[in-house]
């Protein structure tokens, strides 16, 4: 049934209903097709991301740097363990840091001494402190002015009361008015964010909000005020048709010209209402019109934080206006009254200029220019040049340091980008001044150690003493550390069986996918998805075991996965080119493809031979799973030289990512579920295709529906009236 009516039929004698059913039936194989080719689409989009969850099972178990067994990481192939004693007690002062190519063997390791960086740390404070660049005009807060107050990311809105104007308004003195106004502003930072975070005061006139090291505090302007130009006649009613015309700045800033036709009587409040009206029209926002307690025209300058200008505006004189050509509402900018740049921050600003932030400590000359000299590197500074450029023109010198500088204690830092004795900084005393580098926070020196009673010296901690890699942590002269370093070859052994068994599990997978066929009936006639009716006259376990068979070889010889099989198999087999221009393939260190054929490729290893690899060319064995290619992955030019520079596991990391990454083969076919894949990919837009042709067939079928029971229905209704004509004339003749 497609439509959800309840029909009467057959009240002619006539089965309407199996009739309409039938011709139904017929009408309705197109679709019946159409959803089991969408519903054998839609299988094999899950089979699809069936066999690439495999892939990359096999990808996070062997192939990542940082979880698995790091197929792709050279440490995993000659794994040690070691022990660092201190006469019998553990210590970690010193690290094995790697352990490629290392063997086993004790060693004693004496730290007489840590490499350093060369460093200082700023005897300046910056910061800390907003304040008044011009005087304060605490005279002219007014009623319901408020700003917007922001500490460590909270902000919070105070706003001016009565009795805080009140307050003011009693002070003498300009001095005591600013005091008065500091005392309320303290106050309500106070309320806002509790006692003892800012503190308020007044220095002559210079307000100024200070934070303790640490915080972050900043002041902006609230909510704005409405500034107003007043006509100076009050307008009653127009005694003449007039038109106003100005121009004024629309939304996008751009000049419109403003023309409005009065009437005749029209009150202040129509005129008024005609202008807004056009200046909405005109999506003019910064001005508004209105009218006053006392009858007069107001233009108000609502919200805004700069003046506005009405120009050609001698027509406003009908409104009382004495223009003169324009008329102009001052800015809205109770910040001003402050004395303080809105959003000033007691964090250091890094767009302040230098000038600004370091005064007379460079002397700059006639053209603003001033140098100092880092470890023999010039560095020419402009006294326009904000504080961040300043320190990226220090650290992009090429002169060996890093300058930085950290609002929480409010002081420059600087120090060497190496360590070692050779990384001292020298600086010119102008600069040292600035910023207060005035003693060493750390001196430059190298790692002074012993292993096995020589001593020798490193600009590092990180040391690499004849494949013996080590990370110095804390020095302890006099005291000698027992280092044992055991190898253990079977780790590796281990890994790499594993490694082989999860590739022949994907070459047997994606060897399955590609081989199966469609499983067919006695007929030779491929199972299909069952349609609603079919699924209604079977059991549930019997839909299960059908569905099951009908699923089964949606693969079957696809592009993809044949693509992928045959080039994992490839790139297993080719050789290596080591490091020392020799190659090396798997067969020779006993890895070969199974000599049977019902194996599809599959690897079988010789462990003998394995470890024997391992023991004797651990190295070479190393290169030949981990070797990296100069090409990028992302280099699709170079892709073909990019397999052939690389080592096993690198390649199959590769190939697994063309398959099945973000943006491999499947993704691009199927896509994964709740990625940016799951509605950009083929088979999404081919099923949508189909969802909404099925869509467009059932309306058709609806009306197909609904045109069969009204033709039948008609044909009930001639068929009765025929019946009842007859029985009239039957019992008219007596019959």
């Amino acid at each position: 049934m497609y439509t959800n009516k309840t029909r009467f039929t057959g009240l002619s004698g006539i089965d309407t209903q199996s009739m309409i059913e039938q011709l139904m039936k017929a009408e309705s194989m197109k679709l019946y097709s159409l959803q089991r080719s969408t519903q054998l689409t839609s299988w094999k989009q899950e089979a699809y991301r069936a066999t690439a969850d495999v892939l990359k099972g096999f990808q996070n178990d062997f192939l990542t740097l940082t979880s698995g067994l790091k197929m792709r990481n050279p440490s995993s192939y000659s794994p040690v363990s070691y022990k660092a004693t201190v006469n019998g007690v553990s210590t970690d002062a010193v690290e094995l840091t790697t352990s490629n190519g290392m063997k086993s063997g004790d060693y004693k390791v004496e730290i007489k001494q840590l490499a350093q960086k060369d460093s200082y740390t700023g005897s300046k404070e910056f910061g800390g402190e907003v304040k008044s660049s011009v005087d304060a005009n605490a005279q002219n807060f007014r009623v319901g002015d408020s700003f917007n107050v922001t500490l460590d990311g909270t902000t919070k809105s105070i706003e001016l009361t009565q009795a805080d104007i009140d307050s003011i308004s009693l002070a003498t003195s300009s001095d005591e008015k600013t005091q008065a106004f500091a005392g309320i502003m303290q106050s309500k930072v106070n309320t806002a964010f509790g006692s003892g975070k800012v503190t308020v005061s007044n220095d002559n006139l210079k307000l100024s909000f200070t934070t303790n090291k640490g915080n972050a505090f900043s002041i902006n302007e609230g909510k704005g005020r409405d500034t107003k130009a007043t006509a100076g006649t009050a307008l009653d009613k127009l005694t003449a048709d007039s038109q106003i015309t100005f121009t004024a700045k629309n939304s996008d800033g751009n000049d419109v010209n403003i023309s409005v036709d009065l009437k005749t009587d029209m009150e202040a409040a129509d005129v008024v209402k005609a202008i807004n009206r056009k200046l909405s029209e005109e999506k003019v926002t910064s001005i508004s019109f209105g009218v006053d307690d006392d009858g007069k025209v107001t233009i108000a300058n609502p919200n805004s934080n700069s003046d506005v200008t009405i120009t050609n505006a001698s027509s406003l004189s009908q409104l009382g206006f004495s223009t003169g050509g324009s008329v102009t509402i001052e800015k809205t900018n109770i910040m001003g009254e402050t004395g303080i740049t809105p959003g000033t921050a007691t964090n250091l600003d890094l767009s302040r200029s230098v000038k600004d932030i370091f005064g007379s400590d460079f002397t700059f000359d006639a053209s603003g220019k001033a140098s100092f000299e880092i470890n023999g590197k010039t560095i020419e500074i402009e006294e326009t040049d904000t504080l961040s450029m300043f320190v990226n023109k220090v650290n992009s010198a090429d002169a060996g340091v890093k300058l930085s500088f950290d609002n929480l204690t409010r002081k420059f830092s600087i120090e060497s980008v190496e360590s070692g004795a050779v990384a001292e900084i020298n600086m010119s005393q102008s600069f040292k001044d600035a910023l207060g580098f005035n003693t060493r926070n750390t001196v430059a020196q190298d790692a002074i150690l012993s292993v096995n009673g020589i001593e020798t010296t490193r600009p590092t901690n990180n040391v690499d003493i004849n494949g013996l890699k080590l990370t110095l942590n804390s020095a302890s002269p006099g005291k000698v550390i027992d280092l044992k370093v055991t190898s253990d070859t079977s780790v590796a052994l281990d890994s790499i069986k594993k490694f082989v068994e999860g590739y022949n599990s994907i070459v047997e997978k994606l060897n399955s996918d590609v081989s199966t066929t469609r499983i067919r009936n006695s007929s030779g006639i491929a199972y299909q998805p069952l349609t609603d009716d079919e699924k209604d006259a079977m059991s549930a376990d019997e839909i299960e075991m059908w569905e099951e068979k009908a699923k089964e070889g949606t693969l079957y010889r696809d592009d993809i996965l044949s693509k992928t099989l045959s080039d994992l198999r490839l790139n297993m087999y080719q050789p290596v080119e080591l490091s020392n221009g020799k190659k090396l393939s798997l067969h020779e260190i006993g890895i070969t493809t199974s000599s049977s054929y019902n194996d599809g490729g599959k690897l079988v290893i010789d462990e003998d031979k394995l470890m024997k690899a391992l023991e004797e060319r651990g190295d070479d064995v190393t290169e030949l799973f981990t070797k990296q290619s100069s090409y990028s992955y992302s280099d699709k030019t170079n892709y073909g030289s990019r397999l052939s520079q690389e080592g096993i596991a690198e390649r199959m990391n590769d190939l697994i990512n063309d398959a099945a990454g973000s943006n491999g083969k499947i993704a691009q076919r199927a896509g994964f579920e709740n990625s940016l894949s799951a509605t950009t990919n083929d088979i999404y837009k081919q099923l949508k295709a189909d969802y909404d042709r099925m869509e467009d067939m059932r309306e058709y079928l609806y009306e197909k529906e609904t045109y069969y029971y009204s033709m039948f229905s008609k044909m009930e209704s001639a068929i009765t009236e025929a019946n009842n004509q007859m029985s009239y004339l039957q019992a008219q003749l007596g019959g």
